[in-house]
């Protein structure tokens, strides 16, 4: 259909059929056409890496769902002609129904211009024909330039080589063009040095140029050589050319080498520039070197200064320094350390790019709201990404905001409730008052955010609003887990935990998660599905990468339903290239032959090309790692943001590794090569062969790697030092046994490893998790051998494990290196105890700092930490001199990390000595005294007694180091000793308090006393002990009995049965629960005397001023009840229901019951024919017209005669029980007209039956016309309970036709609560429509769906009877529709008749349908009817004016 307008996929066309031969008779009818889905758009994404694919419908993804996940699997979807050009492992993600992302692996060939061809993809309701749809890829809308930088060094000399590497990242190989004359210079004539050179660089095309030993290419000494460099990638995006000097000198010198010379970061980035002093091979000395790092141009900082002051090889500049769109020149100069006449000076270029503004909106895809609701709009997340700040008016953005309403046929502005065009103020979260906005049916509200500040682009967020006339559960997200994303999302890594919470503000009756595109929460790595905390457990690999999800989470109360959402973003980690290696030969380079004859100072260098982040935001770089395995030990380098590594490996077979990560911190980790690397020329081998060795092999390792360690040490080169101080632990440090019987200097090997480590942790800022693991590894063993150890060497490293756990606090500690620590501390008191105390003081004084803050940082990551075995190593000694006079008196704290948080809930120790300690020491103010204060967190065990704290020792020494004894002390010593309790419960609180000591430790006999102690202040967190002498002092709970041991014990307990369960009468602190009582010990609980109704709700359908108005009571009981008993429900004054029986409806449980309903005094009696189980419900109802009495539910009683079920015990006869206050609300609707009988925008129209709701007159059940004058009989009415598992049909005859039922279909998941009652009422009443409404005719009987205000997740479909006679001839026909109560009108919702004369019509909400006749338009070409031509004049000749 050629001239047809496809909207969404769908065309709509009339359909009119003739015979041929009597065209008279014809029959019409609208024809719908779903045309398969084509290829609208197919593009590659900015970064090469992917084809974002977009189709001109909703799909149905070609089928691709499955029952976890989203199949990756491309072959159900794109044609094989196609397919063999994506690479070998490609992936094809759905976003959506109308979005494909093809992820392109292995060796793409696809190009730009290529055809796209896709299979299988049908429309969403799977009607279309599959489509074979193709589309030529585009270029990205948005093209991303190539980022390159070059390494090179500024100068060479006649003897040395030259090696040049150009970096850049792109997912398939890059073209690089080389030259070396500048051809914009017109104005400078080459030389035939310049020319040489041009025509060398001409033939190299790779991302290395590498000159041999003596540089011949370059034929001119003291001549300054261009170097021009520039990439394409494969879509023909080219990098801006990078040009460079290289100096080539006539006498040899110091070279100096900056990686990179330039670069492009943005200021969320660690900025990092290495300077490489190469000594020629010329003859020139060689010393320690010094390093001098300056800002030649750039804005200058404190903070900037401060990185600048480092003398290390590298310039570490951390995130948030450098500014925004600024280019950065940095300078440095390296000399000799003895002789600065020898130097190299260079320079690096960092240009900080801006990044962009991000508009954000909070609630997931969409929101839902309440019309009883204000609607808050959050933008408060949008951001400055160049402002490091939390505080959203640091980012000095301003905000507009606008409404569209777009139903696909008209874009309009959006209104409010009374037709203003609506305001919105330009803020962050502009608020809309409840009922500013109208109810919306399917189209919902559209609401736009533009962010914007002076100097950046503009950004726009979106976020559609359905706004619902029901009072819907309000509902918030929460998560700290995830990174932010530039579309209002987080975004995770699979295997990531990830933990999510929801809060409504009511109490719901039940809560669910559910995803978008659909996952199967009810696998073992999700929890929490129907709880308010959803967790997505660690190592788990349920969500699909490179997948976009909306997680929504549900809360469900009374039959509606609230929802919120958040956008998802599951990480794809990097795609596309490959990681290799070579083995360095000078700068040159050998990829076959992966064997070194020489550990360590033999060079192997990976690399890493042509990998791309596929789902990256603006700004986002890759980062590498580096490692090697023996598949028993694997050690991985610092993470480094250049695709090369060069580094030397201790002896052994290894298989080397390479991880490449992303910003989001997603990683694909590669397998490289196999090298292998001999000991001493002796070859390699499976395992380490220092193990095995001979004294003359370990002794050259040792001086091998020693001379290494001096080297780097001398340069500074603190990344190498990281990495090659575990090789070198790996292949050494472990042979320090077999180095016992070998005359070798084993203790100056350990402490110039320990210096150089000292360097690194003190010097360089940027440690990561696995050095600070292989360096703890390697102190544990430098330290574990005593006979290796002296004080020169114990001092570096003391400080090293100090420094490591003290100042690096962005590093994390694992069980592992905590467990290494404790080893190391255990080793440290060895060394304590063999060196003089006062020698060892500064040792011991680092190791326990470093103890304590490890164990403090330790215990907040793995909680419970009293409990964990790896602190009862810890402890802390402190060691001060002090003059008897400065202590006598005072209270003296020792310096533990202040630890109280809520984990561990401890306090410093302190003490406070007794002002008279001068006398008590025998000695003068002025004596000196050595104060030793221990808080130790292993304590011995003793039968019977719990340990509450650690233990807290005080010595005092004399000068002789001597320990005096201090005892019988008549002022006290006063000691603050911190509690080690937490999340006691109850019971045990009450235990702790009444049965916990101050003690002491007496080693004589193994045991704790408390003579000469007790208890001086007790508080949360600590204990203050008096005692009379010096000693370890320590809290101790002598525990008897515990609750839960079937010992009622009166003095902590009310009830004891054997267990710590609540439920059933004694809870989990033995105490008695209520409706319970208990006898005996231990405990026999049941159910008291006294039974009450623990829920007793009310609830009315409709608050409209004057409506009738259905009460629905529902109660539970929580004792069970006999059968022959009554229950007497009373306080429902003032309803409008009259005497007799009231139907009871069983909600839950298995009840034969009877009732009694008087209306005077709104009492129900209920007879109970059958025993009643705890937890059963009755429902009954009753009618009341609003506003109702005060008194109505105002003071509900409930109670029972010769009901109570008991077992073991006799009946009691009357048993009263618990009165219920439930208060009604009732909507109070202020009318439009004076008169409130009177509506209509004249207010001279009255409102017969109904209430006046503003201009408009509201119908109770039963009552129908705009004036609410018709007034319906029952003639048929059904009702059943909804089971939402299965499909529920409900059908009644009766109405005005015979033989036929009015009814609906309910399909299974339509409704989520089982409690829903489903009714259906045909009156004998055609309503008639309002005034406004003249365009249709009421044609057949109103039928009421109850409960009114129902909705349902799914369309139900009802059948509704209609007068087809009474059906005017032409372009009429009947449609159904629905009463709304808020407007007066009927509003169309359509339908079909079926071969049983009944129209049915789908629906998604229950009230008053009633089926009408309107007129439609022929489907006719129109004709001019009549034409007239007047003349005015009949006379031949004269001018005529004629009118048609």
């Amino acid at each position: 259909c050629v001239e047809c307008t496809s909207v969404g996929g769908a065309t709509t066309v009339p359909l009119t059929v003739q015979l041929v031969n009597f065209p008279q008779i014809w029959a019409s009818t609208r024809f719908t056409f779903w045309a398969p889905p084509a290829i609208s758009e197919a593009r590659f994404s900015a970064s090469g890496a992917s084809i974002l694919v977009a189709f001109d419908q909703p799909t149905d993804r070609a089928g691709m769902i499955t029952e976890n996940t989203i199949s990756q699997r491309c072959a159900s979807v794109i044609a094989s002609s196609t397919l063999e050009k994506l690479g070998a492992t490609p992936s094809c993600i759905w976003v959506f129904e109308i979005n494909l992302i093809i992820y392109l692996n292995g060796n793409p060939t696809l190009l730009p211009g290529d055809t796209l061809s896709v299979i299988n993809v049908r429309s969403r309701n799977k009607v279309s024909a599959a489509s074979t749809s193709t589309r030529i890829v585009g270029l990205p809308t948005v093209p991303r330039f190539p980022s390159l930088a070059v390494s090179a060094p500024a100068t060479v000399d006649p003897c040395g080589d030259l090696q040049i590497d150009a970096i850049a990242s792109s997912p398939r190989a890059l073209v690089y063009s080389w030259s070396g004359i500048d051809s914009g210079a017109d104005d400078v004539v080459p030389s035939e040095a310049d020319v040489a050179w041009d025509d060398f660089l001409a033939t190299n095309d790779g991302p290395r140029l590498y000159v041999g030993s003596g540089t011949p290419e370059m034929i001119a000494e003291d001549h300054d050589y261009t170097v021009i460099v520039q990439v394409t990638n494969f879509m023909g995006f080219s990098s801006p050319p990078v040009a460079l000097t290289v100096t080539k000198v006539s006498t040899p010198e110091m070279e100096l080498l900056l990686s990179p010379p330039s670069q492009q970061v943005d200021r969320t980035d660690w900025t990092m520039i290495s300077a490489a002093a190469i000594f020629s091979t010329c003859p020139i000395p060689t010393q320690p070197m010094v390093y001098e790092w300056y800002l030649l141009s750039g804005p200058d900082s404190v903070e900037l200064q401060s990185a600048l002051s480092t003398d290390l090889s590298q310039l570490v500049i951390p995130p948030w320094v450098l500014d925004a769109g600024v280019l950065y020149e940095f300078g440095v100069t390296v000399s000799l350390e003895d002789d600065n006449t020898i130097s190299s000076s260079g320079s690096a270029d960092v240009f900080v790019y801006m990044l962009p503004l991000r508009a954000v909106i909070e609630g997931g895809t969409e929101i839902v709201v309440s019309t009883a609701y204000n609607l808050t709009l959050d933008a408060s997340g949008s951001r400055d990404l160049d402002v490091n700040s939390e505080d959203l008016s640091a980012h000095n953005l301003t905000f507009s905001w606008q409404c569209i309403f777009d139903d696909g046929v008209v874009m309009e502005y959006c209104t409010d409730a009374v037709g203003n065009l609506l305001q919105i103020d330009p803020v962050p979260m502009p608020v809309l008052p409840a009922g500013t906005l109208a109810a919306t049916r399917t189209i919902p509200y559209l609401f736009t955010v533009s962010v914007q500040k002076r100097g950046k682009l503009p950004v726009e967020a979106s976020i559609p609003v359905h706004v619902k006339s029901l009072v819907l559960p309000m509902v918030s997200l929460s998560t700290e887990y995830g990174m932010p994303h530039e579309d209002g999302g987080i975004v995770i890594n699979t295997g990531d935990k990830f933990i999510i919470s929801g809060t409504c503000d009511v109490v719901a009756d039940f809560v669910a998660w559910h995803f978008d595109p659909f996952v199967n929460l009810s696998h073992a790595m999700f929890s929490g599905a129907d709880t308010p905390e959803f967790t997505i457990k660690e190592g788990s690999s349920g969500l699909t990468e490179g997948t976009q999800y909306t997680l929504t989470h549900s809360c469900y109360k009374d039959g509606s339903v609230g929802t919120k959402s958040m956008i998802i973003n599951v990480n794809q980690p990097p795609i596309g290239g490959e990681c290799t290696v070579c083995r360095k030969n000078g700068q040159a380079c050998t990829y076959s032959n992966l064997r070194a004859n020489r550990p360590i100072s033999v060079e192997f260098e990976m690399t890493c090309s042509d990998w791309a982040d596929a789902d990256g935001q603006d700004g986002d770089t890759l980062s590498y790692q580096y490692g090697f395995t023996d598949g028993t030990d694997t050690v991985w380098s610092s993470v480094v943001e250049f695709p090369f590594f060069v580094s030397g490996f201790p002896a052994g077979d290894w298989t080397l590794l390479a991880r490449v990560i992303d910003a989001q911190g997603a990683i694909t980790e590669v397998t490289v090569a196999d090298i292998e690397v001999a000991s001493n020329g002796n070859g390699g081998g499976n395992q380490r062969r220092l193990l095995q060795a001979s004294c003359q092999d370990v002794l050259e390792a040792w001086d091998e790697y020693d001379q290494a360690v001096i080297e780097l040490t001398q340069a500074k080169n603190a990344p190498r030092i990281m990495y090659t101080i575990p090789l070198i632990h790996l292949d050494v440090l472990d042979t320090a046994t077999v180095a016992q019987d070998c005359d070798g200097d084993a203790n100056g090997f350990i402490k110039g490893l320990a210096d150089a480590l000292l360097l690194t942790v003190t010097k360089f800022a940027y440690i990561n998790l696995e050095f600070v693991e292989q360096t703890t590894s390697a102190v544990e063993i430098m330290v574990a051998d005593i006979e290796f150890q002296s004080l020169d060497t114990i001092g570096p490293v003391a400080a090293i494990t100090r420094h490591l756990f003290t100042e690096l606090n962005h590093v994390a500690i694992s069980r592992e290196t905590f467990q290494r620590l404790a080893n190391i501390f255990s080793s440290g008191i060895d060394i304590w105890n063999v060196y003089p105390r006062h020698d060892a003081k500064q040792f011991l004084s680092d190791l326990d700092i470093a103890a304590v803050e490890a164990a403090r940082r330790y215990a907040i990551e793995v909680g419970a930490a009293d409990e964990d075995p790896f602190l009862a190593p810890m402890s802390n000694h402190y060691i001060m001199q002090r003059e008897i006079g400065s202590v006598a008196g005072h209270s003296l704290t020792a310096p533990t990390t202040d630890m109280s948080n809520e984990l561990l809930a401890v306090h410093n120790s302190s003490v406070m000595l007794p002002s008279n300690l001068a006398t008590v020491l025998g000695g003068h103010d002025g004596t000196k005294i050595t104060m030793y204060m221990q808080t130790s967190y292993h304590v011995p065990f003793a039968a019977g007694m719990t340990m509450r704290s650690p233990l807290f020792s005080v010595s005092i020494l004399n000068e002789n180091q001597d320990v005096h004894e201090v005892t019988g002390l008549s002022e006290h010593i006063h000691v603050m000793i911190p509690l080690l309790v937490h999340n006691l419960t109850k019971n045990d609180q009450m235990r702790f308090e009444a049965q916990t000591k101050c003690m002491w430790w007496n080693p004589v006999n193994d045991t704790f006393s408390d003579e000469g102690c007790h208890n001086s202040e007790f508080a949360e967190h600590y204990m203050r002990c008096s005692c009379n002498h010096l000693t370890m002092f320590g809290v101790v709970q002598n525990v008897t009995g515990s609750c839960g041991d079937g010992v009622v014990e009166e003095e902590f307990e009310e009830c004891d049965d054997g267990n710590t369960d609540s439920g059933d009468g004694c809870n989990q602190d033995c105490e008695l629960e209520m409706y319970y009582a208990c006898e005996a010990s231990p405990s026999a609980c049941y159910v008291p005397t006294t039974p009450a109704f623990t829920a007793l709700s009310i609830s009315d359908l409709t608050g409209l001023q004057g409506a009738s108005n259905t009460i629905t009571v529902r109660i539970v009981c929580n004792a069970p009840m006999k059968g022959g008993s009554s229950i007497t429900v009373s306080g429902f004054l003032g309803a409008a229901t009259g005497d007799g029986v009231l139907d009871l409806a069983v909600q839950s449980g298995d009840i034969s019951s009877t009732s009694s309903w008087d209306q005077s005094i709104g009492s129900l009696i209920i007879s109970l024919e059958s025993d009643v189980a705890t937890g059963d419900i009755i429902k009954f109802a009753f009618t009341a017209t609003n506003p109702m009495a005060d008194n109505v539910g105002a003071n509900v009683t409930v109670s029972c005669e010769d009901c109570l079920v008991k077992e073991d015990f006799s009946t009691l006869s009357v048993l009263p029980l618990t009165k219920a206050t439930i208060a009604l609300k009732v909507d109070y609707v202020a009318a439009g007209c004076s008169n409130p009988n009177l509506f209509g925008s004249a207010c001279n129209t009255t409102c017969v039956y109904g209430t006046v709701k503003g201009f408009v007159c509201v119908c109770p059940p039963g009552i129908f016309g705009s004036d609410c004058s018709q007034v319906g009989t029952v003639v048929a009415s059904a009702s059943v309970m909804i089971d939402p598992t299965v499909s529920t049909s409900l059908s009644v005859g009766g109405g005005r036709r015979s033989g036929t039922s009015v009814g609906a279909d309910v399909p299974a998941g339509a409704v989520d609560d089982d409690h829903v009652e489903l009714s259906l009422t045909v009156y004998d009443v055609s309503p008639q429509p309002s005034s406004d409404q003249t365009q249709i005719v009421a044609n057949g009987p109103a039928t009421v769906m109850g409960p009114r205000g129902q909705t349902f997740n799914k369309n139900i479909t009802l059948y509704l009877q209609f007068d087809a006679e009474d059906v005017p001839e032409g372009n009429f026909q009947p449609s159904g529709f629905w009463l709304n109560a808020n407007t007066g009108l009927w509003q169309n919702v359509g339908g079909t008749v079926n071969e049983n004369g009944l129209l049915a019509a789908n629906v998604d909400h229950f009230t008053s349908f009633a089926v009408f006749t309107l007129e439609t338009p022929p489907d006719i070409v129109p004709e001019f009817t009549k034409a007239v031509i007047m003349d005015e004049t009949d006379l031949q000749g004269s001018a005529n004016e004629i009118s048609v």
